[in-house]
């Protein structure tokens, strides 16, 4: 999995950022790759657009609840896609049962 993520950021024009991701790994662990990850997505959306779907993944998975409503609020206002599969996204788990995740279901015309 790391090595996938390297290879995007290699290809997104950030191998510096790649081998941190690895080095991140051996030093503190999958919440230091989270971590790297957030920071080549945030490089990322300085040069073209990331999807704020895709933040908010991210941030469930650091267990940044906060940060991951507000990134799925943002995906709503930019009318993301990928915000079909939020019932079923794995990462957002933890945050299923927050009032403002069921609002945004109820906002998106998803039963809950």
């Amino acid at each position: 999995m790391i090595g996938v993520r390297q290879d995007v950021l290699k290809l997104s024009g950030n191998p510096d950022l790649a081998a941190l991701i690895g080095e991140d790994f051996k030093q503190t662990g999958a919440l230091g790759v989270l971590k790297s990850w957030e920071e080549g997505l945030q490089e990322l959306a300085k040069k073209g657009y990331v999807s704020s779907y895709h933040m908010a993944q991210t941030y469930a998975r650091m267990e940044d609840k906060s940060q991951a409503l507000k990134s799925l609020e943002h995906a709503l206002e930019q009318r993301d896609t990928n915000l079909t599969y939020i019932k079923v996204e794995p990462a957002f788990g933890e945050i299923r049962s927050d009032p403002r995740f069921q609002a945004l279901l109820q906002r998106l015309d998803m039963p809950k």
